[in-house]
């Protein structure tokens, strides 16, 4: 969560009156954080092939793409008992975006295949977070930072 935090803290200094869409799952949808240490989620995160470039693995690459590529996010590794339900956050930041006026942060929820497709667009440090949601309360959540170059 420090890592979100911070990054939150910097756009909102950049950000001045471009509206940033951002949500909290407590605040925002009304769902309780309660993290219970004994479950685990991991984001698996590939970038697609295009013709012309290979697709490989977003975490063997230090969270590193370059601009104009399609990443696949996954829910990867869950340890929370099912049944539950999947949220994804999708973080833009950085100038670009902000040019765009395309800060992004919406939580939306998962369609079911435990899996995010989402395009490139504005370099910059972004963040993608997935949120398991068990009896209406956050379980377990992971953060997958994003680099575009």
């Amino acid at each position: 969560m420090r890592a979100t935090k911070a990054v939150t803290k910097a756009t909102e200094a950049h950000v001045g009156r471009i509206q940033d869409t951002e949500q909290f799952l407590e605040r925002d949808l009304g769902i309780p954080v309660k993290l219970n240490r004994a479950y685990e989620v991991a984001i698996s995160a590939q970038v697609l092939a295009k013709p012309g470039f290979r697709a490989y693995d977003l975490r063997g690459h230090g969270g590193a793409v370059m601009k104009n590529r399609t990443l696949r996010f996954r829910v990867g590794r869950c340890t929370v008992p099912a049944l539950y339900r999947v949220y994804w956050k999708i973080r833009n930041t950085g100038e670009e975006a902000i040019r765009a006026k395309d800060i992004r942060g919406r939580i939306e929820a998962d369609q079911g295949n435990y899996m995010r497709d989402e395009n490139t667009k504005y370099r910059g440090k972004h963040y993608v977070e997935c949120y398991v949601v068990k009896n209406g309360v956050c379980a377990a959540m992971a953060h997958q930072v994003v680099v575009i170059k």
